[in-house]
């Protein structure tokens, strides 16, 4: 619980924002929280993660402004991986099947030199292929098949 709330104050101080951190600065906070981060990503302001401790990061991966990690479950990401401005990894959502209306959440995995472009929408349980293009406004769960494949 005390991470949780650390962590609803260092998010809009230093993510949450137009100001530019350090890179270094950012990549510590997320440590701290839990988070591995690899050398050579590049946050950009007005990023919204919402718990670094499920959020596993390769090397050289660029968040775009305004992209939001709503990450219940584990986010992972691996190396040399642009997502967008304005994109969404959502690995949670609820069962509106049941009066209940529980909470359902699946893992996200973004394969190496793949691009999620901007305002993608990244569905739970999404399992995108390494070298992956997905073009902006694609809407991405675990059947979608990118536009285009690097070799």
């Amino acid at each position: 619980v005390l991470a949780r709330v650390l962590w609803y104050i260092f998010s809009p101080i230093f993510f949450e924002n137009k100001i530019p951190f350090p890179q270094k600065i950012k990549k510590f906070i997320l440590v701290i929280f839990g988070a591995q981060i690899g050398e050579g990503v590049v946050i950009k302001p007005s990023v919204q993660i919402k718990y670094p401790w499920n959020l596993y990061v390769g090397n050289y991966v660029w968040l775009g402004e305004k992209c939001w990690i709503d990450n219940l479950d584990i986010v992972q990401i691996e190396s040399n991986v642009c997502i967008s401005q304005g994109s969404m990894l959502e690995t949670g959502s609820h069962n509106f099947k049941l009066e209940s209306f529980e909470l359902i959440t699946k893992p996200i995995k973004i394969g190496s030199n793949s691009w999620i472009g901007c305002r993608c929408l990244v569905l739970p349980g999404a399992d995108i292929k390494k070298g992956s293009i997905f073009y902006g406004g694609s809407i991405i769960n675990k059947n979608s098949m990118p536009n285009k494949s690097l070799k």
